[in-house]
């Protein structure tokens, strides 16, 4: 049976149940008010009457659209709906039947008797409603009947519409295994009422008590309104407590005005801060149009920032990567962005390393991109402290060779992403991207064709390699999960806020310089390793152990802001800063030293170089 079919049949036989009540309860009006005369040879017409009356209604119903209404979804504001287009059918109905009255062949005095009409009316409005209500009332009784055990005892923070939903949920959906034991909300006026017949007890902030009165397993935030810093305090505040934490999506993430479902909690959440605001309507009037090529065009930066150029109407994307796979999936993201939103973009790939300069020639001259993204690196602040020689020759010496072939192949301007490490460079890592920097300034200030920005920014949160996807493995498989240091802290971008300073940096003004882009506050590692579990359903360092394992080379333990913002430049975007990142050092001159060197005496040359 088709869609259009089954609908079909379904309207119908909605239709028919109506008018075969209707007419029943109108028979059983005039019996139960004519004392008994129904029968009488002088009453004939009832029965037509009264199917007339059935017919009328339903087909009314019908070109309201009350039959398109689902029964699983009806509420107020329908029921109301039916109550008042029955009345106001019924009173036209009666007012014909008073005014027809005059014709004797219709035999219809008895119809003025008042306590036919208020009775049929009365009955009839009730049955009608009532009857749609009878799959939710028989789900009810089912969920109630159904033996649900192993319950998690719930809390609601917030007591309203979306809580109601919920708890309504709960009572008629047999697969939800909850039993919500209370609310809490902020709003003095609904504290000892209930809501659902669910007793909604004080204030949000008095919920760690009820946690522990009320025995709560999970509480679920039913606040879809609530703002990211509310969220955080929220998330800090039960930081400690042994329950799950899950909540009601964002008014914006919801399909439907009355819909209310519970998801996890979003890493997102626990920066506890909105997205950054960027001015896109410089970076498309830039990028709209034009060739862009990204170096490491397979990882999850790469990827990010070539899916919002194509959104921001980029003409052809190179996306050039030494790693296939990545490659791969990148292309293929890329492609169906353009494909299912109907853009207009070319995207190539090269399976290339940026230390082979002859690769990287080829790759400029056949798609010759006015704009670079460099973001190849070696950027693992361990491996690069295990193998020196390796982070050079892609962060130095690949760097070295993406800018020269920039400036022979004319491009308009290089992007290169370093890290707020380079602001102290303490480690391998950090000091190998301070001298890509040095690299990309060198050339900026030495030629006049391209113009280079250097784009300090701290961790991804959930890109490939971070902490996030890491604990998500390791919780996913029992743990135990492995924290470096209690006290590691670290500066969170979401990728959503880093493509869009990335992009808002590269249509500013300021050139041949560095520019900071601030993630806000430091969050600390062990702090997000527990939030990650009780998203899980687990408790942590009771149900997944969480194990310190030490400092790796070159880690630091609390990371302290890294910027001295008195020596900087503020920008029209809050987030962004600019420095002048000049070095007294010649990078031609360290080129050369570092050219052939071992690990180890990689590592002594480099920790040779006043990089500050």
């Amino acid at each position: 049976m088709s869609l259009k079919t089954g609908r079909t049949l379904r309207y119908v036989g909605l239709f028919l149940m109506d008018a075969g009540m209707i007419l029943l309860l109108f028979l059983f009006s005039c019996w139960a008010s004519l004392d008994n005369g129904i029968f009488s040879p002088s009453y004939w017409s009832l029965p037509v009457v009264g199917a007339l009356w059935a017919v009328t209604l339903s087909s009314v119903f019908a070109i309201f659209g009350f039959y398109r209404i689902a029964m699983s979804r009806i509420g107020l504001f329908e029921s109301l709906k039916i109550v008042l287009v029955s009345a106001a059918v019924d009173v036209t109905f009666y007012l014909g039947l008073f005014l027809s009255q005059s014709i004797p062949a219709l035999n219809v005095p008895w119809i003025l008797n008042w306590r036919v009409f208020a009775l049929m009316v009365a009955v009839h409005v009730f049955a009608v409603v009532a009857l749609r209500f009878v799959p939710r009332i028989y789900r009810a009784l089912s969920a109630r009947f159904s033996g649900k055990k192993n319950l998690s005892r719930a809390l609601l923070l917030g007591a309203g519409d979306a809580a109601k939903i919920l708890i309504e949920d709960a009572k008629v959906n047999p697969s939800v295994k909850r039993l919500f034991v209370g609310a809490l909300d902020d709003d003095p006026r609904k504290w000892g009422s209930t809501i659902g017949g669910v007793r909604v007890y004080g204030s949000i902030s008095e919920a760690r008590d009820y946690i522990e009165s009320l025995k709560v397993e999970e509480v679920i935030i039913a606040i879809p309104s609530l703002s990211p810093e509310r969220y955080a305090e929220i998330l800090e505040d039960l930081s400690s407590c042994d329950v799950r934490l899950r909540k009601v999506p964002a008014l914006g993430e919801l399909d439907k005005v009355n819909e209310a479902r519970v998801v996890d909690i979003s890493y997102k959440d626990l920066l506890g801060r909105p997205l950054f605001e960027v001015n896109e309507s410089k970076t498309e009037a830039k990028f709209k149009g034009s060739g862009v090529l990204l170096t490491g065009g397979g990882g999850s930066l790469g990827t990010a920032i070539a899916l919002e150029l194509i959104r921001l109407g980029a003409k052809d994307i190179t996306l050039l990567d030494h790693y296939e796979n990545g490659l791969t999936d990148a292309a293929t993201q890329a492609n169906d962005r353009i494909r299912n939103e109907g853009y207009s973009c070319a995207i190539h790939t090269v399976l290339a390393s940026i230390t082979r300069e002859e690769d990287l020639d080829a790759a400029f001259a056949k798609y010759h991109p006015d704009y670079v993204f460099h973001c190849a690196a070696v950027k693992h602040v361990p491996l690069a402290e295990d193998h020196p020689s390796e982070a050079v020759r892609v962060n130095v010496f690949g760097t070295d060779a993406v800018c020269r072939m920039a400036v022979k192949h004319q491009c308009k301007e290089v992007f290169f992403l370093s890290t707020e490490k380079a602001a102290h460079p303490d480690s391998v890592m950090a000091k190998t991207k301070r001298l890509g920097e040095i690299c990309c300034l060198h050339y900026g200030k030495s030629q006049s064709v391209t113009t280079f920005y250097c784009l300090r920014f701290g961790n991804v949160l959930a890109s490939k390699g971070s902490v996030v996807p890491l604990f998500s493995k390791q919780i996913a498989r029992g743990g135990p999960v492995t924290v470096t240091s209690e006290q590691a802290s670290r500066f969170f971008f979401t990728l959503e806020d880093c493509v869009g300073l990335i992009l808002d940096a590269a249509s500013m003004e300021q050139s041949n310089c560095v520019y900071d882009l601030e993630a806000g506050k430091a969050t600390s590692i062990l702090s997000l390793a527990e939030s990650l579990i009780r998203q899980a359903g687990y408790i942590p360092h009771k149900d997944i152990e969480i194990v310190v394992t030490g400092l790796r080379h070159g880690e630091a333990v609390p990371m302290e802001v890294p910027y001295d913002r008195s020596v900087q430049t503020a920008t029209e975007n809050e987030h962004i800063y600019v420095e002048s990142g000049g070095s007294a050092l010649s990078f031609p001159k360290v080129l050369s030293a570092l050219k052939g060197l071992s690990g180890k005496e990689t590592k002594k040359a480099l920790s040779e170089i006043s990089l500050e």
